[in-house]
C-alpha cells in the first residue's frame, strides 16, 4: 500500500495584514531566480551568474458589494502611495495530512482587476502581486 496522500486544497485560507480574507478560491506563489550573463574566454558557452530573485504569484477571489478592502482605486491618485499588505499569509490546513503555511512580507500589487462579469457566473477576480521575501512555517509556528 502506498503511504503517499496529497493535501486538499479545500481548507486554504489567506489573511492580510492579520485579517482573514473570503472568498479566495485559487493561490499561487512562486520565486524566480535572476541570472546575468557573462562570457569567458575560451569558452563558447555562456556563463549565469545569480543576481537575485522575484517572488510573484496570483489569486483568484469571487468578488463582493462594498468597499475595496485594499483601496486600489488610490492608484489613481498622485498623492498617495500604492497599496500594499506588510503581511501576507496562506495557510493549508488539511485535517488529514497537516499544516502547509507561508507567510509573504511586503506585498505589492501588480494587475489590479476592476470588474469582469458574466450573465448567470459568479463574479471572481484575478490579483497579480509580488513581494519582498517569504518564509514557510510550521504548524507549531502558527500557535
Amino acid at each position: 500500500m502506498n503511504d503517499f496522500e496529497p493535501l486538499l486544497g479545500t481548507y486554504g485560507k489567506l489573511y492580510a495584514n492579520g485579517v482573514e480574507w473570503l472568498g479566495v478560491s485559487k493561490f499561487e506563489a512562486g520565486l524566480e531566480p535572476a541570472y546575468e550573463d557573462f562570457k569567458m574566454a575560451g569558452k563558447l558557452n555562456t556563463g549565469k551568474k545569480y543576481a537575485g530573485y522575484e517572488i510573484s504569484g496570483n489569486m483568484t477571489y469571487y468578488k463582493k458589494a462594498g468597499k475595496d478592502p485594499f483601496k486600489f482605486s488610490d492608484f489613481q491618485k498622485a498623492s498617495r502611495k500604492n497599496p500594499r499588505i506588510q503581511d501576507m499569509l496562506y495557510i493549508l490546513d488539511d485535517p488529514q495530512e497537516g499544516v502547509v503555511a507561508y507567510r509573504f512580507k511586503n506585498v505589492q500589487f501588480g494587475k489590479v482587476p476592476i470588474i469582469n462579469a458574466e450573465v448567470g457566473a459568479l463574479v471572481e477576480d484575478e490579483l497579480e502581486f509580488f513581494c519582498d521575501s517569504y518564509v514557510p512555517l510550521s504548524a507549531s509556528d502558527l500557535k
